[in-house]
C-alpha cells in the first residue's frame, strides 16, 4: 500500500485578514507504516514572500508531517513554492526546508520541489533561478525502492514537469515523460507514479474547467492521453487554491 497524504493546511489564500495560528503539533499522531511501501506528503501554492503568515504555515506543515511519519519518502509541494520567483523568496524557502526533518543533503532529496506560474512572476531566467536556488532541475525523475533499497523492487515513481512559461505549457515535457512512464512500468507495473504539474489538466479537477495548463491535448504530444496508457499514474497539481474539501477534487 502507498500512501499519499494530502494537506490543505499550507495552500496559499488571496487575502490574510488576521493572523494564522497553527493546529497544535500535539494534536497530531503518528500513522502505522503496517503494509505501507512508500508514504509521500502533498501541498502546493505556499506562496514564501507573499507574509510572514507563509513561511510560519510552511514551518508548521513540515513538523507537523514529521510527527505524522518521521520515516516518510518525501515532500511533494507541487509549484508557487514562491511569490513572485524572488532570490530572497528562494532564500526563505531553503532555510525553513533545510532546518526540518526533510531537508535536502546530497543525493537524497526529501523535498521535492516544482514550478508554478509565481516563479515566473520574475521572468527573466526564471528556470535558471529556480534551479540554481533549490538545487533541483526543472522536470526531473525521482525513484523510491521499498525499504530504500533497490534490490527489492520499485516502490514509487514521482515524476516531476517542470512548465516553460507562466501559462503552464508542458508539452516540451512530452518525450521525459514518455520515457519515464516506460521505465517505471518495465520495472514494476504496480509500482504507483506520481506526476507533479502545477497547473491541473482541463477537467479534472474542481477548478480546472478555468484554470489549466497545456497537456497537448488532441496533439501527437498528447500527455494526458500517454498517462491514461498507465492506471497506475496519479496526476497532482496546485494553482487553484480551491479547498481540498471539496468533494469535486474527488473526480
Amino acid at each position: 500500500m502507498l500512501s499519499v497524504l494530502l494537506t490543505a493546511a499550507i495552500a496559499g489564500s488571496a487575502a490574510t485578514a488576521f493572523a494564522w495560528q497553527p493546529q497544535g503539533i500535539g494534536t497530531w499522531e503518528e500513522a502505522s507504516r503496517d503494509g505501507v511501501t512508500a508514504r509521500f506528503f502533498v501541498g502546493s501554492d505556499v506562496h514564501i514572500g507573499r507574509d510572514e503568515n507563509a513561511s510560519d504555515k510552511l514551518s508548521n506543515a513540515l513538523e507537523v508531517f514529521n510527527t505524522v511519519d518521521p520515516d516518510a519518502d518525501a515532500v511533494l509541494l507541487v509549484g508557487d513554492v514562491t511569490n513572485n520567483g524572488g532570490s530572497g523568496e528562494y532564500d526563505t524557502l531553503m532555510d525553513i526546508i533545510n532546518r526540518s526533518h526533510f531537508a535536502n543533503t546530497g543525493d537524497d532529496t526529501k523535498t521535492i520541489l516544482a514550478m508554478g506560474n509565481h516563479e515566473f512572476n520574475n521572468a527573466d531566467g526564471a528556470i535558471e533561478r529556480f534551479e540554481s536556488k533549490t538545487g533541483q532541475d526543472n522536470t526531473g525523475a525521482y525513484y523510491f525502492y521499498k525499504n530504500g533499497d533497490p534490490e527489492q523492487g520499485l516502490a514509487a515513481t514521482v515524476i516531476k514537469l517542470g512548465a516553460s512559461n507562466y501559462g503552464g505549457d508542458y508539452t516540451g515535457c512530452y518525450d521525459l515523460l514518455k520515457e519515464e512512464l516506460e521505465k517505471a512500468n518495465a520495472e514494476n507495473p504496480e509500482a504507483l507514479v506520481i506526476v507533479m504539474g502545477h497547473h491541473g489538466i482541463k477537467d479534472t479537477a474542481y477548478v480546472t474547467n478555468e484554470w489549466y495548463g497545456n497537456y497537448g491535448s488532441g496533439t501527437d504530444k498528447d500527455m494526458t492521453a500517454l498517462m491514461e496508457q498507465y492506471p497506475q499514474v496519479i496526476h497532482i497539481s496546485g494553482h487553484s487554491h480551491a479547498t481540498l474539501e471539496d468533494a469535486r477534487h474527488e473526480k
